[in-house]
Parts: C-alpha cells; sequence; structure tokens
C-alpha cells in the first residue's frame, strides 16, 4: 500500500506539474521528487486527451458539426494545459527563426513576448489540428476522432523523454520548470511504466492507423530533436514544449492520411 501511495502521489504530481486541474492529493512541491514523475507524462497525456474527447463528444452531439466540436476538443487541451506546451512551440520557433548564435537563440527563447516566427508556428500548428480533427470526425466518425486525441497527446508526451533522458540541459538553475529534469534518468522498469500508457490507447485504433500516428510523431518530434541536436547541442523547457506541440500536431496528420488509406 505504500509503494501504491507513493506511485499514485506521482502521477498526481505529474498531473499538478502539467495542468491547471486541481491535484491537492500530489502533496508539497520539492523539486528534487519532479525526476521521479516522468513516466507518468504519458499518463497525464491519457486525461488530457480523454478531456479534450469527451468535449469533442459533448459539442458534435449538441451542434452537430465536426468542425465546432473539433475547436471544443482543442479548446479544452488549451484551457487544462494553460498553453504550456505551445508557449514552448512560439518561444522555440522564435529563437531558431531570429537567433544566429545559440545565446542569442536562447536569449529569444527566454523572452516572454511572442514574435512573427512565433505566431505564425501557433497559428499553423492549431490550424493543422482544428482540420485534421474535422476531416477525421466528418469521414470517419466520433470514435475516430475521440481514439485519436487520447492516443496522440499521451504519445505526444512519451515522446518527449527521450530528449529529457539523452540531451544536456542548456540552462543554469534559475527558475525554469524544466530545471530539475536536468540529468534526468528512466530505469527499465519506468520507461514500460510510461510505455504503458501509449499502449493502451493504441490497442483500440487499426494496426494502419496507429502505424500512422507513430510514423508522424516520429517525424515530427524526430525534426525538432535532430534540429535542437544540432544547434543548441542540448535541450530547454520551450523546446519540449516545441517537440510535444509538433508531435501531437503530427501524429494527427498521420493518423488522418493512415484512416484516409483503409
Amino acid at each position: 500500500m505504500r509503494s501504491l501511495h507513493r506511485e499514485w502521489r506521482r502521477f498526481a504530481q505529474a498531473l499538478r506539474y502539467f495542468t491547471r486541474l486541481p491535484c491537492p492529493s500530489a502533496g508539497r512541491y520539492r523539486a528534487a521528487h519532479v525526476p521521479r514523475t516522468l513516466p507518468y507524462f504519458p499518463w497525464v497525456g491519457l486525461i488530457v486527451g480523454g478531456l479534450s474527447a469527451g468535449a469533442y463528444l459533448v459539442a458534435s452531439t449538441l451542434f452537430a458539426s465536426a468542425s465546432l466540436a473539433a475547436l471544443c476538443a482543442l479548446a479544452t487541451h488549451l484551457i487544462v494545459t494553460g498553453a504550456f506546451h505551445e508557449d514552448g512551440l512560439a518561444d522555440t520557433v522564435d529563437g531558431f527563426g531570429g537567433g544566429y548564435d545559440t545565446i542569442r537563440v536562447l536569449a529569444i527563447m527566454k523572452d516572454s513576448r511572442v514574435g512573427t516566427f512565433g505566431a505564425i508556428a501557433l497559428w499553423l500548428a492549431l490550424t493543422l489540428q482544428w482540420q485534421a480533427l474535422t476531416l477525421l470526425g466528418s469521414a470517419h466518425g466520433v470514435f475516430a476522432v475521440c481514439s485519436a486525441l487520447v492516443a496522440a497527446h499521451a504519445a505526444a508526451r512519451f515522446i518527449v523523454l527521450i530528449p529529457m533522458t539523452r540531451l544536456p540541459y542548456l540552462r543554469s538553475a534559475d527558475g525554469s520548470k524544466a530545471y530539475p529534469f536536468a540529468a534526468a534518468k528512466l530505469t527499465r522498469g519506468e520507461w514500460a511504466k510510461a510505455g504503458l500508457a501509449i499502449v493502451l490507447p493504441l490497442a483500440a485504433l487499426p494496426l494502419a492507423v496507429a502505424s500512422g500516428m507513430i510514423a508522424g510523431i516520429g517525424l515530427g518530434a524526430g525534426y525538432w530533436i535532430w534540429r535542437t541536436d544540432k544547434r543548441l547541442g542540448g535541450f530547454t523547457g520551450d523546446v519540449l514544449g516545441a517537440i510535444e506541440s509538433t508531435a501531437f500536431t503530427t501524429g494527427l496528420l498521420g493518423i488522418l492520411c493512415a484512416w484516409n488509406s483503409i
């Protein structure tokens, strides 16, 4: 029971860390305990995806519009997460677009203002997500969208664990939310625990669709991991947000392409 309670606390801490949902059982925040929450990032994705799917289901019933239901699903995940990852995407694209060396890129990324590059990236990402969900719902129904939302949210958070555990963290202990994850490592058991969260929703998808989502997420996340490693030689919290947001977008596009082909 003690072990189960400890794991529940870690999950609750991860949920509090990455969402705006109330988590009274998470206990007191301690930076030293944060790295042990890593295996639960994909599980947080299941919660966010489930809430988004629920919003889509209700909206599609009330409004009989796949487009409006898709907007409601996206609005739900933005509200639940506080647009946490989208903020990272905008800052990262601004930094890469306006910086000419590592120091300048990191300085721009730390600026809270959104520039032209970041605004365009946000518009593209959200528009692609909206259109992918709209087309998926119109052609394949509510189940296709709901299962896609849950699977893509979980898998996009799983893929973020790779740069977190493989690349060095580039900032100092300056209050950054990502600093506690610097030099974080996962055991085989923790990787398995994280992987279980994506196996469950993938099992609800046809094999070809699941493969399409994995390919899409691999391409989207792979680009940012490669670009970040080559340009900066490590990661920041903003980079992780860009990886997650891009992976979610390309994952939905992969699902749409695969479902249209079967």
